[in-house]
């Protein structure tokens, strides 16, 4: 009897509730009482349980020792003994058997239109494999027109093992989870797998929608292993689950006519390659109803994502950890309503509409960012960078923040600006690297401008309806290296609050592309150097190097001015429009949208029309540059 009670206790394995209760029931025939709780928390591939006897394991086991062994040795004890053996003798054939069966998987395999399984837990009805009860199973061969079908208990878990398996169904989801505990499926290594659906579903029920991807779970969804897996959503999504999807590692190929990859709850990838051509999102989280579900987090892996809407979507937030990115998308790349965390990885964006958007907090801490075409590269109502390589080409605004909610698809390029003034936007850089190219504004805040750090490039619009830098708040910079160069009609400098210095330099005429900035210090080393892409005829330095009272001399080309810093902003020559200090304006917008510009003039701004500007003469503003070189040097405020 000790020994049966030792046998029952935990030793690291699942506990056998056949065995226990074939001896729970012994011990009931023999007049004995004991008790024993097992809790269980399932969690797809993992489980902890625990055991324990009322009144204590040693206790218990010496106490039915005694008991066994005090009594009279009569008949009815000798009856008692031979019950005793008999049913020990039964329990270990039957438990020999058990502990075969532990570990082994059912092998469903698949062949010209017949299916064969070896072991328990499925069954085969026609073209359709029915999954009822957790464990293992191995799928290989080719099964056309046919299903695995997944009805467990609502705790099971499943694993299906794709081995060189194939399966297409004209009809419905090739793989559908109805009910378990988690499915998990692992491509085994070196192995080619696909999973097929059709263009049309037929359902049970008028109005049903669901399921409604090649692989759909309507639970907890986990894909792991080495081999490749080829998804065809042909309906429309390529693998979607309802609860929480999670990647680990393989190789996916995945075509959907709507979303390529979607979870309703979550979906965390922790590696993998991916290449991903979808008609609606590349990846997506959809639960917009519950602030702790809806996101979608990227551990690592390598992606190359084409979709016809937005790369990778979530509702509530996106963080990226590390990983490779190839994404091209007519909408936005890499969207969220709620927050955006880039805090790795390297990725290379082509877009149509914003590359990087988050309805709430956009922050960049590291990493490579490389936008190759955007409409607006990285917007949000606050956007914060301290650190990474980013670089940023856009038709709009470079970096905008904004309020309010991001008009999706193409629809804010002619109805206006879908972000109005708000409370509360910023763009904050303390550290990394920012390279701008924008044809609208440069760095574009509907609040304020903080730098802080980092180093900045900024070749802004040659329009003079935008600016290289243009805020509706503050602007200040105490920190960093900068240079933002582009047209002169609606140019912001920083506050005079500014800790530390710049200067700003309007020139007579348009600087051309390809152009040369040296800045240089009083004894003609070099402070900085950088060729401009843009044509430009304002330009703005700053950096930790310009000290008050000093002079510098600044080469653009073949011109070469010399100006004395004797202020926090210091100003050569005269803006041919707004220019000055003071509150920026909203960022142009797109298609005729642009602030109001005088014909062969700069801007306006905020002030009209502007004069007609007779050939050779230099902008509008206050009757053009207004001082010789010698007398450069002074701060103007305007």
């Amino acid at each position: 009897m000790v020994r049966w009670i030792q046998e029952m206790r935990w030793d690291g394995k699942q506990w056998n509730r056949k065995r226990w209760n074939r001896r729970k029931r012994h011990f009931l025939a023999l007049g004995m009482a004991g008790g024993l709780l097992i809790s269980s928390v399932a969690g797809c591939g993992t489980a902890a349980e625990t055991g324990n006897t009322n009144g204590g394991s040693s206790g218990g086991a010496e106490q039915i020792s005694e008991s066994v062994s005090g009594g009279e040795e009569d008949e009815s004890g000798m009856r008692e003994n031979e019950m005793q053996a008999s049913s020990t003798e039964t329990e270990k054939e039957e438990e020999n058997k058990e502990e075969q069966n532990v570990g082994e998987e059912t092998v469903i395999s698949a062949e010209n239109g017949n299916i064969r399984i070896s072991g328990t837990g499925a069954k085969a009805a026609e073209h359709q494999v029915t999954i009822s009860s957790a464990g293992t199973y191995r799928l290989t061969g080719t099964l056309e027109e046919g299903q695995i079908l997944v009805d467990a208990g609502k705790d099971d878990e499943i694993r299906l093992i794709l081995d060189n398996f194939s399966i297409s169904n004209s009809n419905s989801s090739a793989i559908y989870g109805v009910q378990s505990g988690c499915i998990t499926i692992e491509t085994a290594e070196n192995t080619h797998n696909s999973v097929t659906d059709g263009t049309s579903y037929q359902y049970d029920t008028e109005g049903e929608d669901e399921p409604n991807a090649a692989i759909f779970s309507k639970d907890d969804i986990v894909l792991e292993g080495n081999g490749i897996l080829e998804v065809n959503g042909q309906y429309q999504d390529g693998i979607r689950g309802k609860d929480d999807l999670t990647i680990k590692a393989g190789e996916y190929q995945i075509q959907a006519i709507n979303d390529a990859i979607k979870g309703k709850d979550s979906v965390q990838i922790e590696g993998g390659t991916f290449v991903l051509q979808a008609g609606g999102d590349g990846i997506q989280s959809s639960n917009d109803t519950d602030t702790e579900k809806g996101y979608v987090r990227i551990l690592g892996g390598t992606f190359t994502i084409q979709a016809e809407k937005k790369g990778i979507l979530s509702e509530t937030g996106i963080e990226i950890v590390d990983g490779t990115f190839s994404v091209t998308s007519e909408d936005d790349a890499i969207h969220s309503n709620g927050d955006v965390t880039i805090s790795g990885g390297t990725l290379t964006l082509s877009t149509e509409d914003d590359a990087v958007h988050a309805d709430g907090a956009l922050s960049v801490s590291a990493g490579v960012i490389s936008v190759e075409k955007s409409y607006e590269g990285l917007e949000g109502l606050t956007v914060d960078i301290s650190g990474g390589t980013i670089s940023i080409v856009s038709e709009d605004d470079g970096i905008n923040a904004a309020g309010g909610v991001d008009a999706s698809g193409n629809q804010d390029r002619f109805g206006g600006k879908a972000f109005s003034v708000t409370e509360g936007a910023y763009i904050k850089i303390i550290g990394g690297e920012v390279f701008v190219s924008a044809l609208g504004d440069g760095l574009d805040s509907n609040g304020d401008l903080f730098v802080e750090g980092g180093t900045i490039y900024v070749e802004g619009p040659e329009s003079n309806g935008n600016s290289a830098l243009d805020f509706d708040g503050t602007g200040t910079i105490s920190g960093g290296i900068l240079m933002a160069t582009g047209s002169s009609g609606m140019v912001q400098m920083f506050s005079q609050d500014s800790s530390q210095a710049s200067i700003a330099v309007f020139y007579d005429g348009t600087k051309q592309a390809g152009s040369t900035v040296r800045l240089l210090d009083s004894e003609g080393k070099e402070v900085l150097e950088r060729q401009v892409g843009r044509a430009f005829s304002c330009l703005i330095l700053s950096t930790p190097d310009l000290r008050q009272g000093e002079t510098y001399e600044i080469q653009t080309g073949e011109e070469s001015v010399n100006v004395q810093v004797d202020g926090a902003v210091t100003q050569y020559g005269n803006s041919s429009g707004r220019g000055g200090f003071g509150r920026g304006g909203m960022g142009a917008g797109k298609d005729g949208m642009e602030r109001p510009e005088a014909q062969g003039d700069a801007a306006a701004g905020r002030g009209g029309a502007g004069r007609p500007q007779a050939e050779g003469e230099s902008g509008s503003g206050r009757g053009g540059r207004g001082r010789a070189e010698t007398e450069s040097g002074t701060t103007q405020n305007e």
